[in-house]
C-alpha cells in the first residue's frame, strides 16, 4: 500500500478521513515519530488523494485557528507584541519613549534624532493600542490576512514587508499629524493592498472573501471623511491607513516583478 499523504497530529484531518470513509476508501494511518501517514490501495489513489490533501492542507494553515497561528510564526510575534506593548500603554508606561518622535508641547511641535533608539521607534507605535475594539480589530485581521501572505511570500520578505510598511505608514501620520498616534491599522491595511493584488492580479489562491475588502475600504472612507469624529469616537490615524495601502500595494508589485526576473513562482 503506498503512503497518500503524511500530516502532524496536531493537525484536525477527521473531515477528510469523514470523506474517505463516505466513499468506501480503505485507508490506513500508521503513526512515525510523531507523523501521522495515510496509506491507501494504489498508485493512483494516492496521487489523487495527496492532490486533495495538499489543498485541505492549505486551508488548514490559513485559517484562523491555533494551527495557522503555530505556522505563521511572524504574524504571532506582532500579535504578542501588539498585547504587550498596548498592555504597557494601559497599565500607565512611559510613551514618550515609545511615539515615533519627541514631542514638544509649547510650542506645539515634535523632533525626530537620527540614532538607534529613534530608529527603532519608527516601529514601536505600530504595537501600541488605546481602546479595546482597536486591538480587538488589528489583532483579527493580522491574524487572518497575516497568515495567508506569510505563507505566501515566505518569512524573510514577509518580515521585510511588514517593516517598510510600518516605518512608511508611520512615516507619513508623523508628518501630517505629529507623533501622538498609535495601532496596527497602517500594516493591516498594506497586509490587504498586497493580499488583493495577488488575489485579483496574479491570481493567487488567498481566498480572501471580497467583503472583507469591501468592508475595509468602506472603514477607511468613513475615517476620511470623519464619520467616527462626528459620531464622538476617537480620531483615527488615517494618514496611516492610506499610506499603508499604498505601500503595500506598491511592495506587492515589487515583490511580484522580482519573482518573475528571477523566475520563481509561488
Amino acid at each position: 500500500m503506498p503512503v497518500a499523504f503524511s500530516y502532524p497530529k496536531r493537525r484536525n484531518v477527521k473531515p477528510l478521513l469523514y470523506a474517505l470513509q463516505q466513499r468506501n476508501i480503505d485507508y490506513r494511518l500508521i503513526e512515525r515519530q510523531g507523523v501521522m501517514e495515510c496509506w491507501v490501495a494504489d498508485e493512483k489513489l494516492a496521487r489523487e488523494l495527496a492532490q486533495i490533501y495538499e489543498q485541505y492542507a492549505q486551508q488548514q494553515r490559513e485559517r484562523i485557528s491555533l494551527e495557522g497561528l503555530y505556522n505563521s510564526p511572524v504574524t504571532a510575534v506582532c500579535m504578542l507584541l501588539s498585547i504587550l506593548f498596548t498592555l504597557y500603554v494601559w497599565l500607565g508606561g512611559n510613551l514618550e519613549r515609545l511615539y515615533i518622535a519627541d514631542m514638544v508641547y509649547y510650542p506645539r511641535s515634535w523632533y525626530w534624532s537620527l540614532d538607534l533608539e529613534h530608529l527603532l521607534r519608527l516601529f514601536t507605535p505600530t504595537f501600541m493600542h488605546f481602546g479595546l475594539e482597536h486591538l480587538v480589530f488589528n489583532l483579527i485581521s493580522l491574524w487572518f490576512l497575516g497568515n495567508k501572505l506569510e505563507a505566501y511570500l515566505g518569512r524573510t520578505t514577509y518580515i521585510l514587508f511588514i517593516l517598510l510598511v510600518a516605518a512608511f505608514s508611520n512615516i507619513a501620520q508623523l508628518w501630517v499629524s505629529g507623533p501622538l498616534f498609535g495601532g496596527f491599522s497602517g500594516v493591516v491595511y498594506g497586509l490587504l493592498g498586497a493580499c488583493g493584488f495577488y488575489q485579483f492580479y496574479v491570481h493567487a489562491n488567498l481566498n480572501v472573501p471580497k467583503g472583507f475588502y469591501i468592508l475595509a475600504i468602506i472603514w477607511l472612507l468613513l475615517g476620511v471623511f470623519d464619520v467616527f469624529a462626528m459620531l464622538g469616537m476617537a480620531q483615527m490615524a488615517n494618514t496611516a491607513h492610506i499610506a499603508g495601502l499604498a505601500a503595500g500595494l506598491l511592495l506587492a508589485v515589487l515583490i511580484d516583478l522580482f519573482r518573475k526576473i528571477q523566475g520563481i513562482t509561488r
